[in-house]
């Protein structure tokens, strides 16, 4: 803006501070005229529009927005829009609509139409919403991740007008939706549980369990959605989605171990039985309960519940005998569950326990087969704080071996810490490899 533009506005600034919103209006609406063509008469406009939405004024409100068209520069009603869009969204898709007007690149007119549909959104107008949303998605040829956040928010209104079997067929052909944002994948996700097709769904709960392993608030949002559809499902979940809801649900910190279990249960992962019961206590702070007499897949399910609930409550001679079982069942070839990856991190954090601990991450190391839920890497850290270096070590190779963020970089330095500390002990051979070795995950970092 010019210097003229700017004296005027903050003449307007002074007024807002000492008379409101509406003797602001009234000075700066006379001031639009006066303005060269250009950025500053843009944004004065846009503030006179933000004036007369706060103050109700209506009619002056359509003809401001009428000059928006003509009087208009890229890229600055965004915020104007934003910030209509929380107090008053009727006057956000007005200016919406005014900045699809005068957008005239196909990607102006993508990202306009995009904007009008969130506003339209907010406004309650989601038929029209969903006509905004598909315009944007057939303009945004060039721009995949506008195209997929307007697919997503397509999907997002069908649910809301109650057309569930649209939106789910819709959901399923957009997985795994890489490129939109975690709150509109969220959606899609959550949507496409109610396709037709197992694999559909177990394609939308692997994308929870991405979403999950993150954390925050939206992964508990996901592992609450696959809980809620194991439960919804029954008998009826398939082996495959049973499977993608456990994964989900391990992503649960280990104070919810129990709760994750339970859903496990539920997912068909076992026979619900006698075990529904003791889940439902272990997932309420209390114990386990007797020990189940059914397959071996149940003795481990339970194991791990009440290894888990012992740890918790500071039974070390219970926890410790359950902790000792389970390895041994792991060394007898019993599969691997996910919460035996928290038994045994809960137990590298007791120092009475961190033997058992150790032995127990041991036997999961030796085995192949699906990861530790929350990914090799958080069970390395794990065992670095239990004093288990080698141990540590494998699971850093592990870790970088699956591309896990940052693995291969912190096994590299591990390594070259490794191989200078044996080169200072005279171990010249193992200095050597460990250090050889790190050279290798380093040139495999910036890959």
């Amino acid at each position: 803006m010019g210097v003229f533009d700017e004296l005027a506005l903050s003449g307007v600034d002074r007024v807002e501070r000492s008379l409101g919103p509406r003797a602001a209006l009234r000075a700066l609406v006379p001031l639009l005229d006066t303005l060269p063509a250009g950025r500053g008469r843009a944004r004065a406009l846009l503030r006179a529009i933000v004036y007369a939405a706060e103050v109700g004024d209506d009619g002056l409100l359509d003809s401001l927005c009428a000059r928006w068209p003509a009087d208009g520069v890229a890229n600055e009603a965004r915020a104007a829009i934003r910030r209509l869009l929380r107090a008053r969204p009727s006057a956000a898709v007005r200016l919406a609509k005014a900045e699809l007007e005068r957008a005239s690149t196909p990607e102006e007119q993508a990202r306009a139409s995009y904007v009008l549909g969130r506003c339209l959104e907010a406004a309650g107008g989601l038929e029209q919403a969903l006509e905004a949303h598909a315009r944007a998605r057939s303009l945004a040829s060039d721009q995949p991740r506008l195209r997929q956040s307007a697919a997503a928010r397509e999907v997002r209104a069908l649910l809301a007008t109650g057309r569930r079997e649209e939106a789910a067929h819709r959901a399923a052909g957009l997985l795994p939706l890489e490129r939109a944002e975690p709150e509109d994948r969220l959606a899609v996700a959550v949507a496409a549980l109610e396709a037709s097709g197992r694999y559909r769904r177990a394609a939308a709960l692997d994308v929870l369990e991405q979403l999950a392993r993150a954390g925050g608030e939206l992964g508990r949002d996901a592992v609450r959605f696959a809980a809620w559809h194991a439960e919804r499902a029954g008998s009826a979940l398939s082996r495959i989605e049973a499977d993608r809801v456990e994964a989900v649900l391990a992503h649960h910190p280990e104070g919810e171990l129990a709760r994750a279990q339970l859903a496990a249960l539920r997912a068909g992962a076992f026979e619900p039985g006698p075990l529904l019961a003791r889940a439902k206590a272990v997932a309420e702070g209390n114990a386990a309960g007797p020990r189940v007499d059914g397959s071996a897949r149940e003795v481990v399910g339970w194991l791990a519940l009440a290894a888990c609930a012992a740890l918790r409550s500071e039974s070390r001679a219970d926890a410790r005998e359950h902790l000792r079982e389970l390895t041994t069942q792991l060394r007898r070839g019993a599969r691997v569950e996910a919460p035996i990856w928290t038994a045994s991190i809960l137990a590298l954090r007791d120092a009475r326990l961190a033997a058992e601990g150790r032995e127990l991450a041991a036997a999961l190391l030796d085995r192949a087969g699906e990861p530790p839920p929350r990914g090799y890497a958080h069970f390395a850290e794990a065992l670095e704080r239990g004093e288990a270096p080698e141990l540590a070590r494998k699971a850093w190779r592990r870790a970088a071996a699956r591309r896990e963020p940052g693995a291969r970089e912190r096994l590299a330095r591990l390594l070259r810490w490794e191989g200078w500390r044996a080169a200072e002990a005279g171990e010249r051979d193992a200095a050597i490899a460990l250090l050889e070795e790190a050279r290798r995950w380093s040139g495999r970092a910036g890959r």
